[in-house]
C-alpha cells in the first residue's frame, strides 16, 4: 500500500513538476517559519547545563514599592528581603541568591595583559541550583571564606583559565580581580550567555548578610535576584501561595510607613520571566500562543488548497475511471490525502532542517537580551538543545494540519464528482 502511494506520488510529481515543486517549497517555507518560532521559544525555556532544571525553577527578579501618592521605586532584592520571602519553604529543594546582571572587571596575572570578563556574586546555594560541570577543583563555601589576607576563593571558566594560564589545571593559583588577589578554587566549563541566570566568566562569593525583618524602603532594595528549585513543578502553586502570604505579612508590617510592596505575580516560571522587562512588570499572557501558529498555517493552506484543486481537476479522467471501477469516495479521498501527505512530509523535513540551521547560525539575533550587549562570550547554543522530540512532534502535527487544511476539502470534492461527468470531461 505504501509503495503504491509512493509510486503514484512520484508519477504525479513527474507529470506536474512545477505545481509539485511549488507545493513542496510552500510547505517547507511554512514549516520553516513555524518551527523557527517554536525553536526560538524553546531556547528561552529548555533546560541545558548549567540550567538543566528550568522546568522546576521559579524566579524572583525584583522589588516594586509604592506609596499613597502614586510614587513608586523598583530595584533588585536585598539579601534580607529574599531570606524573609523564600527561606524555609517546604516545597523548595534549593535556593540561590546572586547579583542580577553580570558585571565586568579586569582580571590579570603577573606577566600577562589583563583581560575583561563578566562576573557575578553568588551564594552557596548557587552551586546547588545550577549544575555546573567542573573541569577541576570544586565550588567555594561562603562559610569557610577568609575575607582578609588574599584567600578569597573564586571559580573561573575554562576559557578564562586558558587565557590567563594556558591551562585549566590552575586550582590554587592566585589572580588579581581589579587590584585584589583571589585564589582559584575551581574551574567550570564555559557558560553560554543564553543561560539567563548562571552566565558569567568568573564567580565570586556573596557574603552572608541577613538583617532580619526589613521596614525601611532602602532595606528592601539591593542587587540580588533569586532562583528556587521546587521538588516538583506541581509544587509551584503551593510555593506561590506561601510567598504571597509572606508578602501580605510584610505589607501589613510596613503599612504605617505608607508603603506597599507589589509582588507582580512573583515568583515567575522561567517562561514567564523571559517576558518581563525590568524588575516591576507583570508577565505577558501567553494563553493565545497558538493563534500565531494557526495564522502561519492557514494563510499558505488556503493557497495550497487552490493549487491542489487545480491539480485534481487535471486528474478528473483518472478519478472518473477509478470511480467507474468501484472505488469508493472514502478510498479515493484518503488516497489523494496520502499522496499529498508524502509531498507535505518532504517539505516538512526540508523546512525543519532549514529552521534548525537558521536558528543555530543566527541565535544571537533571534533571542533578544539586553545583557548580550555586556557579555564577552559569543552567544551560542548546542545543536542538541535545538533538537528535541517535542519540536519534532510539533513539526509532525503542523505537517498533518497543513495537509488536512490544504487538501482535505479538494480531495473530498474530487471524490464526490459524478464519474460520468468526470469521464466526459464536462462538469456542472
Amino acid at each position: 500500500m505504501i509503495s503504491k502511494i509512493l509510486r503514484q506520488t512520484w508519477h504525479e510529481v513527474r507529470r506536474q513538476p512545477v505545481i509539485s515543486i511549488v507545493s513542496m517549497v510552500a510547505t517547507a517555507f511554512t514549516i520553516f517559519l513555524v518551527m523557527s518560532m517554536s525553536v526560538i521559544d524553546r531556547v528561552k525555556t529548555a533546560g541545558f547545563a548549567p540550567e538543566s532544571d528550568r522546568g522546576r525553577m521559579l524566579v524572583a527578579t525584583g522589588v516594586n514599592i509604592k506609596d499613597s501618592t502614586g510614587a513608586d521605586g523598583s530595584s533588585c532584592y536585598s539579601q534580607s528581603f529574599l531570606h524573609e520571602l523564600y527561606d524555609s519553604i517546604d516545597a523548595v529543594e534549593s535556593m540561590a541568591m546572586f547579583t542580577g546582571t553580570p558585571g565586568s572587571s579586569d582580571i590579570s596575572v603577573p606577566g600577562k595583559s589583563p583581560m575583561n570578563a563578566n562576573f557575578i556574586l553568588a551564594d552557596n546555594g548557587f552551586w546547588e541550583v545550577f549544575d555546573f560541570r567542573f573541569i577541576s577543583g570544586k565550588p567555594y563555601n561562603v562559610s569557610e571564606v577568609i575575607w582578609d589576607g588574599g584567600q578569597v576563593p573564586v571559580v573561573v571558566t575554562g576559557s578564562v583559565a586558558r587565557g590567563l594560564y594556558g591551562s585549566t589545571d590552575v586550582v590554587g593559583q592566585t589572580l588579581l580581580i581589579g587590584r585584589q588577589p583571589y585564589k582559584i578554587c575551581g574551574v567550570v566549563e564555559d557558560v553560554s550567555p543564553l543561560a539567563s541566570y548562571a552566565y558569567a566568566q568568573f564567580f565570586v562569593p556573596l557574603q552572608y548578610e541577613n538583617k532580619g525583618a526589613v521596614t525601611a524602603r532602602e532595606d528592601f532594595f539591593g542587587r540580588l535576584r533569586c532562583v528556587v528549585v521546587a521538588r516538583d513543578a506541581a509544587d509551584f502553586p503551593a510555593i506561590r501561595q506561601e510567598v504571597a502570604r509572606r508578602y501580605e505579612a510584610v505589607n501589613r508590617r510596613i503599612a504605617p510607613f505608607d508603603m506597599n510592596v507589589a509582588p507582580h505575580s512573583q515568583p515567575y516560571t522561567v517562561a514567564q520571566a523571559a517576558t518581563v522587562a525590568g524588575t516591576n512588570g507583570d508577565p505577558d499572557d501567553n494563553s493565545l500562543w497558538w493563534v500565531k501558529y494557526m495564522v502561519l498555517l492557514l494563510v499558505p493552506a488556503i493557497n495550497l488548497s487552490s493549487m491542489t484543486s487545480s491539480l485534481l481537476r487535471r486528474r478528473r479522467m483518472e478519478i472518473g475511471v477509478r470511480r467507474a471501477f468501484g472505488a469508493t469516495r472514502g478510498r479515493l479521498a484518503s488516497g489523494i490525502l496520502m499522496e499529498n501527505l508524502v509531498v507535505t512530509v518532504a517539505g516538512t523535513l526540508v523546512g525543519l532542517a532549514a529552521s534548525w540551521l537558521f536558528v543555530w547560525l543566527g541565535i544571537e539575533y533571534f533571542v533578544s537580551s539586553s545583557s548580550f550587549e555586556r557579555t564577552f562570550v559569543p552567544v551560542s547554543v548546542s545543536p542538541t538543545v535545538l533538537f528535541s522530540w517535542a519540536t519534532f512532534s510539533i513539526a509532525g502535527v503542523c505537517a498533518l494540519a497543513l495537509n488536512l487544511l490544504s487538501s482535505g476539502l479538494p480531495s473530498w470534492n474530487a471524490a464526490r464528482r459524478n464519474p460520468v461527468e468526470a469521464l466526459s470531461g464536462h462538469e456542472k
